[in-house]
């Protein structure tokens, strides 16, 4: 699963609550990737367990963005580094819910403009 964000769309995962609550009026732009990010986040709730997807999103985030790392910071958990920032934003992988996980990377990644990898 390729998970290559626009800064648009990490917006809308900011916002996911929202946009997801079908409250929100959309442009046919936002409508196009709303559809995206459902088609990303909805299979993958219901295909696997909760940890072994945060563990994957992470994979993925660290692979599109600069500055990022991920390890297996203490039993049970997983952490994604921010280099710049030296700051760690650490899941109980066993507690935590996918889509938390989800939303919280995204506001630091919108919070920092992080920049996607060349090529």
């Amino acid at each position: 699963m390729n998970y290559t964000f626009t800064e648009k769309e990490v917006e809308m995962m900011y916002y996911w609550g929202q946009y997801a609550d079908g409250e929100s009026c959309f442009t046919e732009e936002e409508q196009k990737l709303y559809d995206k990010i459902e088609r990303i986040l909805t299979p993958l709730q219901k295909e696997k367990d909760e940890s072994r997807k945060i563990v994957e999103f992470f994979k993925e985030i660290c692979s599109t963005y600069k500055g990022v790392s991920y390890s297996l910071r203490y039993p049970g958990g997983n952490c994604i580094r921010f280099i710049d920032v030296d700051k760690d934003l650490c899941f109980g992988t066993a507690k935590s819910k996918y889509t938390d996980v989800v939303l919280e990377v995204s506001k630091v990644i919108n919070k920092l403009k992080l920049k996607k990898r060349e090529g």
